[in-house]
């Protein structure tokens, strides 16, 4: 295929319309319920008062801002694809807070710095309403891939987001509530919360929920065929698997899955110490490699069950201190070929008569 067809069709894909609103328009969105400041996958707003003023300082001057994109749903809602933290600055100012939103930091306007909207004359008011804002619509053209694609490459400006924020998207538009039980019911699963020990930074970044489809994807790899050699990176193998396991897997299979998830890490859970992993070996470094005997446990669960704990935590412990545990979880091993070999390592060892 030569660059011209495939440019030709990958535009196809991606059906963005782009028109200009002014600020007062795109606020009474909001109001009507039409405006979605919070579909799942985004972040929440995090702009202090100093970027906040900046912004409305900006257009007040006359200064451009970057367009906001949106998805337009199945409703003709707006979701926010990239924008939120301009788009709740103009509500915080315009409509929630008028009178508490307090102009901090301004360098050009510096008279306003003090004042809220509400102390200022009506003419700035009026000024921000009727300026423009260029809104970019992006249509559901049915290809979940290609708008996480958009969603991805418009999110890696600024402060990035992970790989799993940016998964988040493509997860949530294959199957919405997949998304749901895993962000919510399973990423606060007491067991699995006690078990993956995660502090508080690594959560926000998602990782809890990385984890989460690293079990799922390393059950699949366990069980099923998967081929390694088109795959650079564990971003692509997760990204690329789970749309996989999404598209062929049955809502009742996933209630299954769901399932042997949580009495993986309530089984897990019962047999540590309060230290996780490192309950069974004191000196593991690497979350990522420690983690895979959970999928390989849960193929084999129920004669687990039927073992004394101690003999148990001793089997997992001899795991990983085997000389194959060690040789494919050393720096030679590329990361693609590491979690394809140590999952399938694992699922041999705990299924070993």
């Amino acid at each position: 295929m030569d660059i011209n067809t495939q440019i030709n069709n990958n535009r196809k894909k991606f059906r963005v319309d782009h028109f200009d609103i002014v600020i007062s328009e795109y606020i009474n969105r909001y109001k009507a319920g039409t405006l979605i400041l919070d579909p799942p996958y985004q972040r929440t707003f995090r702009w202090g008062a100093a970027t906040q003023s900046a912004l409305i300082e900006s257009i007040l001057i006359g200064i451009p801002l970057p367009p906001i994109f949106v998805f337009s749903n199945k409703n003709y809602e707006w979701e926010i694809i990239d924008g939120l933290q301009r788009t709740t600055t103009l509500i915080n100012f315009l409509t929630n807070k008028p009178n508490k939103c307090t102009f901090d930091s301004c360098t050009i306007l510096t008279e306003l710095n003090g004042k809220t909207l509400k102390e200022l004359p009506s003419s700035i008011f009026n000024s921000i309403n009727n300026a423009r804002l260029r809104i970019e619509i992006v249509e559901d053209n049915g290809d979940a891939y290609s708008q996480y694609l958009l969603f991805s490459r418009l999110n890696n400006n600024g402060e990035a987001l992970s790989n799993q924020e940016l998964r988040n998207f493509l997860i949530y538009k294959l199957n919405s509530n997949f998304y749901t039980t895993v962000t919510n019911d399973l990423r606060s699963l007491v067991s699995y919360v006690r078990v993956m020990n995660l502090p508080k930074e690594r959560k926000d970044k998602q990782e809890d929920v990385e984890y989460i489809i690293r079990f799922f994807i390393s059950r699949k790899i366990m069980l099923s065929s998967v081929d390694r050699k088109k795959y650079k990176d564990i971003n692509s193998i997760l990204t690329e698997e789970i749309q996989s396991y999404l598209k062929t897997t049955k809502d009742n299979k996933l209630k299954e899955e769901y399932r042997t998830f949580i009495d993986t890490f309530n089984y897990l859970d019962n047999i540590q110490n309060g230290f996780g992993y490192k309950t069974f070996k004191k000196n593991l470094n690497s979350l990522p490699n420690a983690s895979v005997i959970a999928p390989a446990l849960s193929t084999c669960l129920n004669a687990y069950k039927c073992i004394d704990t101690t003999i148990v935590k001793d089997k997992i412990g001899k795991f990983y201190s085997e000389e194959n545990y060690k040789k494919i979880t050393a720096q030679s091993y590329s990361p693609v070929k590491r979690f394809f070999e140590l999952s399938k390592y694992a699922y041999e060892y705990f299924n070993k008569k």
